[in-house]
């Protein structure tokens, strides 16, 4: 298949805001880590295990892409949230468009919840689809965390 876009890099973060003079995009708080604290007297081995659950939190997805053939450009991605275990746990699936005249594209992708099943490393795995299949392309990494819940003095 011929390939006219590639992925330059993918970042998780808060919110990302593109200024409308320079066109440049500004990242609030970059996701690296998030920390889930149980509510009090929940036992860890009751509040995470491998079953999903989801976290309510506001975030996004921004991945850059790169012309590297000519035309109009119209493709399909997948993102997969991959777990620690490597299971794949959600996915979505989106058109990215790209009229000939850019060299470059942005796309963000907003998320209202985050599922998760342990602790751990999780990853967001860019693909594209080639044919009948997808193939990875990018990916950004969250570390999930087991924070304990405070003590009521």
């Amino acid at each position: 298949m011929n390939k006219k876009i590639e992925n330059v890099w993918s970042i998780l973060c808060e919110k990302s805001v593109i200024d409308s003079e320079s066109n440049n995009i500004s990242f609030t708080n970059i996701l690296e880590e998030i920390q889930v604290t149980p509510k009090e007297g929940t036992k860890l081995s009751e509040g995470f295990d491998s079953s999903e659950k989801s976290i309510p939190m506001a975030f996004e997805l921004v991945t850059m892409w790169k012309r590297v053939g000519e035309g109009d450009v119209k493709e399909l991605i997948r993102v997969e949230l991959v777990d620690p275990n490597g299971k794949s746990i959600a996915f979505g699936e989106h058109t990215i468009e790209m009229a000939k005249s850019l060299k470059r594209l942005r796309f963000r992708i907003r998320f209202n919840g985050l599922k998760v099943t342990i602790p751990g490393d999780y990853r967001f795995v860019v693909k594209i689809k080639q044919g009948n299949t997808y193939k990875e392309v990018g990916f950004a990494d969250l570390e999930i965390k087991i924070a304990l819940p405070k003590r009521s003095q």
